[in-house]
């Protein structure tokens, strides 16, 4: 079973396959250290499902091209392209034996496991992570192959085999210019390296500051709050949450007689009849795969190019916890990749709470109105992202 996670830090959502090699905190910190050009032309080594492709396509380079030894990886990289509406291209071949022009940027993550200690892991993975199918001396020499004489290579590899990577850089010609180390937390050692590397003879290398967790934190929340399309089997859970939050934030805002009358089959058939229509509902799943929050979007009937935020709920015992927030940047990422310049959501008044969380992540008053639910009246507030990239930002 695959999944769909939006890529940390940028507008991009990406499909993962099951039992392949999944982006990691090194994947993060790459592809947040690339410095590209316009002009660029670049060629991701071993782009697996094309994480650092996206990333790439952030500095709109001249063109992308991807490759990976694995079918599959191949296939869902090109799929990851095509869902974010990117131009590249993505081919399966053995990267020894690869013959292009050259490239003035090339990135990989590279293998750095020695095939003995990733017995736990599948054919996959260990083609992924492991030196069996791409050393780091068959590594450089397809860099020299492949790389202009004034291009950069950009990487990441353990800090613990930084000797055996710079050994062979030297003798491919190569020289460090930009290192960042990753450091799991404050008092252990670096775990991990990124860095720029060029056919340099110049002796100077730029030590940036160190990486911890909270560092690449921003935008990451969406992923570990494990967010997803809602899925038919998830709409008895979605009317659980909807109709116990109404219930619960809209006492005394609200027709009391109205709220009484909400229950689970009001709010089944609700969500029911709204995906049905073809509107977005995302969900996200805590740890034991149920429910957590939702949010629902769809176009604004008064707006053009703006998507409204219908609805977003939290189950009661998970609020607090930035649920909340990441659905909102989710949905934003997701409508920005649909081509919606701009959000909206309406409030009820008097729902302080809300109205303080949409005006911090950058929204606007725009105006109060009534608004009506079935025979219920509400004095409510329309909200704006006037630029949904605001959501996007890291």
């Amino acid at each position: 079973m695959s999944r769909i996670d939006y890529l940390p830090g940028t507008p991009y959502t990406i499909r993962q396959g099951e039992g392949m090699f999944h982006m990691t905190t090194d994947s993060v910190l790459l592809g947040r250290f690339l410095r590209l050009k316009h002009k660029d032309t670049v060629l991701d080594i071993g782009c697996n499902q094309g994480v650092l492709m996206l990333y790439a396509a952030r500095h709109d380079p001249s063109s992308l091209t991807g490759i990976d030894i694995l079918p599959d990886a191949v296939s869902l990289a090109a799929e990851n392209l095509a869902r974010n509406q990117l131009k590249g291209t993505v081919i399966c071949a053995d990267v020894r034996e690869y013959r292009s022009d050259q490239f003035s940027v090339i990135v990989c993550n590279p293998p750095y496991f020695v095939p003995d200690e990733e017995d736990r892991h599948t054919d996959d993975e260990k083609t992924a992570r492991t030196e069996e199918t791409l050393t780091l001396t068959e590594l450089f020499a397809a860099v020299k192959r492949l790389l202009k004489s004034n291009g950069a290579l950009y990487l990441s590899y353990r800090a613990n085999r930084l000797n055996d990577l710079l050994q062979k850089a030297a003798e491919a010609g190569m020289r460090p210019v930009r290192i960042r180390f990753f450091y799991p937390d404050h008092d252990s050692a670096a775990k991990s390296a990124v860095m720029e590397l060029r056919f340099s003879q110049r002796a100077e290398c730029i030590i940036e500051a160190p990486a911890y967790p909270e560092d690449l934190s921003a935008g990451m929340e969406i992923n570990s709050m494990n967010i997803m399309e809602a899925a038919p089997e998830h709409l008895d859970q979605i009317a659980d949450i909807y109709v116990n939050s109404w219930k619960t934030t809209y006492a005394g805002l609200l027709s009391q007689a109205f709220l009484n009358r909400l229950d689970h089959a009001y709010g089944l058939e609700h969500w029911t009849g709204y995906q049905n229509e073809k509107q977005h509902i995302l969900v996200s799943l805590d740890e034991d795969e149920t429910v957590a929050g939702f949010a629902a979007f769809k176009p604004d009937e008064h707006l053009e190019g703006c998507i409204y935020l219908d609805s977003l709920h939290v189950r009661a015992d998970m609020q607090g916890q930035g649920i909340g927030t990441a659905l909102i940047k989710a949905a934003a990422a997701k409508a920005h990749q649909a081509g919606y310049a701009s959000m909206s959501i309406s409030i009820v008044r008097g729902n302080e709470r809300a109205g303080d969380l949409y005006r911090k992540l950058g929204a606007r008053h725009v105006r109060y109105f009534t608004d009506h639910f079935a025979e219920a009246e509400s004095r409510s507030e329309e909200l704006l992202w006037d630029d949904i990239r605001v959501l996007l930002s890291e």
